[in-house]
């Protein structure tokens, strides 16, 4: 077996790339904690149900849990998408399991807002949150791991907000804003290609918001960002 350089080894491993891109979601954030209620199904043999209502500051019993859905309303920033960022994280501390919640979601919270963040939060401030891979590793049955929040920044004003999304995305010129009769032109028939490129390329950055803007700049001809996604999303 033949030497190699150990030295230039641990180099290349230290600055090898990072697996996937960050998805980064940029807007309003609004929070609701909530009550899960789980309970036996009609049907013999059933899976059990939930039921979710807002929580009001009571008492949980054992088959309830705390959950807060976290909202980001990233469509105001950018019209083109007509979906927001919402990820419910259950509110269990980490034991002898690690959870989403102590691991990632709170104590992000605590780095950005600080120990008062829940004060913070009901302000419904403007953010920077990284759709995050759940500490388990759990997936859907086509191998897409499960985000949960971790929040990166808070902004002062939307502005701010609006500045920080673009020194990452850049700014949204080719975008038709919500409303406006200058949408690009569709052709009548895209080719079946450019739809499986496209699909292609919502896998691979598993985001719909970064795909929406490398569509932007026409890599696969004149073609409108929005029907493409929606085109390449139906055939999957």
């Amino acid at each position: 077996m033949s030497a190699f350089d150990a030295k230039g080894l641990m180099d290349a491993v230290d600055n090898a790339p990072e697996a996937g891109s960050a998805n980064i979601n940029f807007g309003k954030l609004t929070a609701e904690p909530q009550v899960a209620t789980w309970a036996d199904g009609a049907e013999p043999g059933s899976s059990r149900v939930k039921t979710v209502s807002a929580w009001t500051g009571q008492t949980l019993t054992r088959d309830q849990s705390l959950e807060i859905k976290f909202s980001v309303n990233i469509s105001e920033l950018n019209p083109k998408l007509e979906f927001e960022y919402d990820r419910s994280v259950v509110v269990r501390k980490s034991g002898r399991v690690k959870t989403d919640w102590t691991e990632i979601v709170e104590a992000s919270l605590i780095e950005v807002f600080g120990k008062n963040w829940a004060n913070e939060i009901a302000k419904s401030p403007y953010v920077a949150v990284e759709d995050f891979p759940n500490v388990a590793g759990n997936a859907s049955k086509k191998g897409k791991v499960f985000g949960v929040p971790k929040f990166l920044a808070v902004y002062k004003s939307k502005d701010e907000c609006v500045k920080a999304r673009e020194e990452r995305y850049g700014k949204r010129g080719n975008d038709t804003p919500a409303g406006s009769t200058d949408a690009p032109a569709v052709p009548a028939a895209i080719p079946q290609e450019v739809i499986n490129n496209v699909k292609s390329l919502l896998a691979s950055l598993n985001s719909e918001d970064q795909t929406m803007q490398m569509l932007a700049a026409k890599p696969f001809g004149n073609y409108d960002p929005a029907v493409l996604v929606a085109l390449a999303k139906g055939s999957a």
